[in-house]
C-alpha cells in the first residue's frame, strides 16, 4: 500500500588493496509474497533480479506443509500454499527465462543464495547435532567447510520436507547456488515483543556472494 516502504535500500561497498578499487552495489528489496506469486508483478522487479551479479533469495519454510504439521499451530503464520518455496522458485526460473530469453535447457548462471528465513522457529524439528544450531564463525575469510555443511544439511531437509524432485529441479536449473538458513531476530516474538534481538547466521549468504564474486577469500577447515 505504501510505495515508500517497498523502495529498495541501496548501498555501495568499496574494496581496495592500495593498487585498485572495486565497487559493489547492494540492493535490498522487500517484495511481498503475493507479488512473488504473480509473474506479472515479478516482472516489475526484473531489473533487480535478472540483471544482478548475485542474488540472496529468502524462502519461508513455514509455508511448507510438512514443516507446518510438525510445529505448534499457535506460532505459525497464515497458510498460503501459493507462496511456498517450491512455487516461488518455479516462478523465479520462469522470470529468468522470459526476461533473458533462456531456453529450458539453459542453467541460470548468476550465483543464487537460497536462504531459509525464521530459523529460530525451526529449532524444535532440527536434529540435535544440527550445524544450524551453531553460529557461523568466519574469521577473516569465508568458512567454506561451514558453508558446505549448512548447504548439505538444508538440501537433505528439503528432500524430506518437500520431495527429491524439488532438489533435482534446482540442480538442473541453477549453475551456482547454495542453501543457507538464518534468523533476523534470533527468537520468536511473544505477540509483538522481543526480549532481545540477536540475529543468527544472517551474514552467511552475503559473505558467500562476496566470495563467489571474488571480493573476499574463503578457506576450508581441515
Amino acid at each position: 500500500v505504501d510505495g515508500s516502504v517497498r523502495a529498495p535500500l541501496i548501498f555501495r561497498f568499496k574494496f581496495g588493496d592500495g593498487q585498485r578499487t572495486r565497487v559493489l552495489t547492494v540492493s535490498f528489496f522487500d517484495a511481498a509474497g503475493e507479488d512473488m506469486n504473480s509473474l506479472s508483478s515479478m516482472s516489475l522487479y526484473n531489473r533487480y533480479i535478472c540483471h544482478a551479479d548475485g542474488i540472496i533469495f529468502l524462502l519461508d519454510p513455514l509455508q511448507i506443509p510438512s514443516v507446518r504439521s510438525e510445529l505448534a499451530a499457535a506460532n505459525l503464520p497464515k497458510e498460503d500454499s501459493s507462496v511456498n518455496p517450491e512455487h516461488i522458485i518455479e516462478n523465479l526460473r520462469t522470470l529468468f527465462e522470459q526476461e533473458l530469453h533462456m531456453t529450458a535447457e539453459q542453467k541460470i548462471k548468476v550465483p543464487v543464495a537460497f536462504a531459509l528465513s525464521k530459523l529460530d522457529a525451526l529449532k524444535p524439528i532440527l536434529l540435535p547435532d544440527s550445524v544450524l544450531r551453531d553460529p557461523s564463525r568466519h574469521r577473516g575469510q569465508l568458512d567454506l567447510t561451514d558453508v558446505q555443511a549448512v548447504h548439505t544439511e538444508i538440501a537433505n531437509y528439503l528432500d524430506e520436507w518437500i520431495h527429491p524432485a524439488f532438489m533435482h529441479g534446482i540442480r538442473h536449473e541453477f549453475a551456482a547456488y547454495s542453501f543457507f538458513a538464518l534468523s533476523s531476530f534470533g527468537e520468536q516474538p511473544v505477540g509483538k515483543h522481543l526480549s532481545m534481538i540477536t540475529p543468527f547466521r544472517v551474514e552467511d549468504p552475503f559473505l558467500w556472494l562476496l566470495y563467489k564474486l571474488r571480493f573476499i577469500d574463503g578457506k576450508r577447515a581441515w
